[in-house]
């Protein structure tokens, strides 16, 4: 297969070898949670979702040559605060918005259509930053305070109270969604799209974040989880690919000289993007995507 570039997609494309013309109408369709969404990054183009212009699936878009505020081109449906569940079934309260499962916001296949979908997700099953946040809110003075005047009765009762399932519970959950994605659009290209690393080898207990050494290394734990799902969520799935983001970003985790990921600040906090991925993490993220898919259409 000729390379596929920018200009080939949505435009058509020569293939010079055959001198035949075939045109590709492409559509970027991005389902996900906060690590998709990318709350706290300005422009904020749905506040309610938490959702940025210029997060991964956005700048991805631009990468491709589509027009990222065209959802023809471009759907994305990431939430912020988003489980598995409701990427498939259940609706989600985000207390300023009901937002249905993203699966039934999905329009019917194109047989013609070139669809790429992009899924991140997973984290918040397992209360992965959830976490981080009750840890940070409970272990610090400003936390505390913060919590106090900033956050609703809900908002604390779910950190307090969390519900978390198991990495065989997420596995399942993933595997509902992919094998629905694929009696959808049976010729789409799916990406997981794996986490921010978190914790890495700069992250310091007590001084970067306010959980001690042994903490810090127990994150690195679940984040390593999270790729054994992904992996085995992939596993068999001729049309389904693993982005190695966690392993792309483990060197810009949180203490990092170029970080990926915003710290735990009251600052952070405040705009909403405390433990999520910044600006600079975005354009990585679809940076690796894109050359992941280019890679994969691409035969010597």
């Amino acid at each position: 297969m000729a390379r596929l570039t920018s200009d080939m997609w949505g435009t058509g494309a020569h293939d010079h070898s055959s001198e035949m013309v075939h045109v590709f109408r492409m559509r970027l369709i991005a389902l996900g949670s906060s690590f998709a969404a990318g709350p706290g990054i300005a422009p904020q183009v749905d506040a309610a979702a938490g959702r940025s212009g210029n997060n991964y699936p956005h700048l991805l878009a631009r990468r491709l040559g589509l027009d990222s505020g065209d959802s023809t081109q471009l759907l994305d449906l990431s939430v912020s605060g988003a489980t598995m569940l409701n990427l498939i079934s259940d609706d989600q309260d985000t207390g300023d918005k009901v937002f249905p499962p993203q699966l039934s916001l999905l329009p019917s296949a194109d047989d013609d259509d070139q669809t790429i979908i992009t899924v991140t997700g997973g984290g918040n099953d397992m209360f992965y930053i959830g976490s981080m946040f009750a840890r940070t809110l409970s272990m610090t003075l400003w936390g505390r305070i913060y919590s106090h005047l900033f956050m609703t009765q809900d908002q604390k009762q779910g950190l307090e109270n969390p519900t978390i399932a198991s990495p065989d519970q997420v596995i399942e959950r993933f595997n509902i969604l992919l094998d629905d994605l694929h009696k959808r659009f049976p010729r789409a290209t799916i990406y997981l799209v794996e986490y921010f690393a978190m914790m890495g080898p700069d992250t310091v207990g007590g001084r970067h974040v306010a959980w001690s050494q042994d903490q810090v290394d127990r994150y690195k734990q679940t984040a390593d989880q999270l790729k054994q799902i992904y992996a085995q969520a992939a596993k068999g799935r001729a049309n389904v690919h693993i982005v190695p983001l966690a392993q792309a970003s483990y060197a810009h985790a949180i203490g990092s000289k170029q970080p990926w990921v915003s710290d735990g600040s009251i600052l952070n906090f405040y705009r909403g993007g405390a433990f999520h991925p910044n600006l600079a993490g975005m354009k990585a993220a679809a940076d690796l995507i894109y050359d992941t898919h280019q890679k994969l259409y691409t035969k010597a």
